[in-house]
């Protein structure tokens, strides 16, 4: 058995599979600590106003934490789709077959032993490999019985599995 998918590769889609990349990396890499970092920055800022130089710390922290939570974001999502129009992708149509061996993309087959992880979002799922991230629409499944045989194969080559929102 095999599940086929296919589908549109649009700027919505890969705006989607970056920002479920740009989530798991906030919420599951190093990177996570760094926004911890500037807020307690900015809590003991506020603690040492009455200090010279007390207003500094607060102020570098709420700056850094601004940027950091809220337009670190934004200015990510704003070069997605910089990068799609960049790139001329909007015609292509892909084509994933998930079979026992593996995935295979437009041609391109992947073994499950190179897979690291698949990070699991309501929208679709993303493959983890060092290449990238491959990323597969929920839409795209035609099927529950083809979802369930997907996770049954992640099941049986022993791939973590992550969830993000």
């Amino acid at each position: 058995m095999s599940v086929q998918l296919e589908f549109r590769w649009s700027e919505e889609v890969y705006v989607m599979a970056g920002e479920i990349a740009y989530r798991y990396k906030m919420t599951h890499s190093w990177q996570r600590y760094a926004g911890w970092f500037f807020v307690s920055l900015m809590l003991f800022g506020a603690l040492t106003i009455e200090r010279p130089n007390g207003y500094a710390l607060l102020y570098v922290g709420t700056i850094m934490s601004v940027y950091w939570f809220f337009i670190k974001g934004f200015l990510y999502k704003s070069r997605l789709k910089h990068s799609f129009k960049k790139e001329a992708m909007e015609k292509l149509t892909m084509h994933f077959d998930i079979t026992k061996g593996g995935v295979n993309i437009n041609g391109n087959m992947i073994a499950w032993n190179q897979i690291s992880l698949v990070i699991l979002h309501p929208q679709g799922f993303l493959l983890e490999r060092p290449e990238g991230y491959p990323y597969l629409p929920a839409t795209a499944f035609k099927s529950d019985k083809d979802v369930e045989y997907f996770f049954a194969l992640i099941d049986r080559n022993d791939i973590p599995l992550v969830r993000v929102s």
